[in-house]
């Protein structure tokens, strides 16, 4: 399992730290549960002004304005993939493949409950697959706020601080070569 994070990725955000993990969680132990061989990778960036256009949807409209931003987390994996008849299904409770031979244990509640999170947290959340034996992504952006530290005087209202972890700029810049993603890549 690998994990790249953006270099711009900010050190501190606002927004609801539990459910952010939640998600993260439930969709990467998927793609670990439906990935026998093969790799599994997390990705954060956030979402830049000039790719904004791209991630719209009819159904999901990001705006930035000052004060928030979009994270972006992409789990990519190389496991068992799903068919383009289960996608529209995949956010139901209890989902299982129809394809029980290779996914014989259904998301159960974990897929619904983490669309259920994104959209709480201003979101929007996806599924890609070429077909089975081909891997799956899920792509999922969060709004937050910004905060430039734990003592910022804007960090204010009912979101948590949320915090990303790392030792030093330059492990940090050196684990962080990543493109940006949108939507389609």
């Amino acid at each position: 399992m690998t994990l790249n994070c953006d270099m711009h990725l900010p050190a501190y955000g606002i927004g609801d730290e539990k459910r952010l993990m939640q998600t993260i969680l439930n969709v990467a132990g998927n793609a670990v549960k439906f990935t026998k061989e093969g790799h599994v990778s997390v990705e954060a960036s956030i979402l830049s002004s000039e790719f904004v256009e791209e991630w719209r949807t009819p159904e999901f409209f990001p705006t930035l304005v000052d004060g928030v931003f979009y994270l972006i987390v992409q789990v990519k994996d190389s496991g068992s993939g799903i068919t383009q008849q289960e996608i529209p299904h995949i956010f139901s409770k209890f989902s299982v493949s129809q394809n029980g031979s290779i996914r014989n244990n259904g998301a159960g509640l974990g897929l619904a409950i983490c669309k259920r999170f994104v959209n709480m947290m201003g979101g929007h959340i996806w599924v890609e697959s070429e077909g089975l034996g081909k891997g799956t992504t899920v792509t999922f952006l969060v709004r937050l706020g910004h905060c430039d530290s734990p003592n910022d005087p804007t960090h204010h209202g009912s979101g948590e601080l949320i915090t990303h972890r790392y030792t030093s700029s330059q492990e940090y810049k050196a684990t962080a070569s990543f493109p940006r993603y949108h939507k389609g890549h």
